[in-house]
């Protein structure tokens, strides 16, 4: 028996850690779980960059198309605007993990986007 339970921090950064699901609602080939540890959200981190600055037109590569993996290594085509929606998603559920670790509710690992 463990006596000593997860704190809430502890228990956010395992979500983050686990990932999320995505369902896209109009493209199921972005389906999947991805992967939300330090280097995936490093190149998630990125890729928004190169978005913000390329006005949302190109990838950091100077594409409009983007494979990124999922947790099990296949990869998923975005467009710009996808990508968008996913990056947002994916904060909005960091953001979801970070009130979790201050005693707020538990976000779901499932997220949708267009």
């Amino acid at each position: 028996m463990n006596d000593n339970p997860l704190s809430l921090e502890q228990q956010a950064g395992m979500l983050m850690a686990e990932g999320v699901t995505l369902a896209s609602t109009s493209d199921a080939s972005l389906d999947g779980s991805y992967a939300l540890g330090y280097l995936p959200m490093l190149g998630l981190q990125a890729e928004v960059n190169a978005l913000l600055l390329s006005q949302g037109t190109t990838f950091a590569d100077g594409t409009t198309s983007l494979n990124w993996p999922d947790k099990a290594g296949a990869h998923h085509a975005f467009t710009p605007a996808q990508f968008h929606d996913f990056a947002l998603a994916v904060s909005n559920f960091a953001v979801q993990c970070v009130l979790f670790a201050q005693g707020g509710a538990a976000p779901s690992t499932t997220i949708t986007i267009a």
